[in-house]
């Protein structure tokens, strides 16, 4: 009777450490981190010189940074880190004011739609552990 009571431990043990030792070997599930402003280029495209700061925060929303030295200055940034955390998507976008309404608009070059770029391909994992 030891005996069986020993191999059924032994077993336990043993099927726990397996389970121990395959859970080492996943990987989380790292998700895609979007932050900031998410508009596309047909978005910015209906901002006009002479347009007024309410317009242009009905269009782009609220600037993600207010820099108290240049009020009127407007800074819209948007950066996307894939899956294994390096940064996949950034671009800026300044606007920048006078008495008038908008003045300038600083850009770089925007994803044609951030909403419909391709997806990754993602791999599902799994395990069957048989003791």
């Amino acid at each position: 009777m030891t005996l069986s009571i020993r191999m059924r431990d032994l077993r336990v043990a043993l099927a726990l450490c397996s389970t121990l030792l395959l859970a080492a070997c996943l990987q989380p599930y790292r998700m895609e981190i979007q932050q900031g402003n998410i508009f596309d280029q047909s978005t910015l495209d209906q901002v006009k010189v002479g347009m007024t700061k309410k317009q242009v925060r009905f269009l782009l929303g609220t600037p993600l940074v207010s820099d108290p030295f240049h009020a009127n200055r407007w800074d819209y940034f948007y950066s996307l880190y894939s899956h294994d955390q390096k940064l996949s998507e950034r671009y800026q976008i300044s606007v920048i004011f006078s008495e008038k309404g908008v003045s300038k608009i600083v850009r770089g070059q925007l994803p044609s739609n951030p909403a419909e770029r391709p997806k990754r391909n993602r791999t599902n994992r799994a395990f069957l552990v048989v003791c």
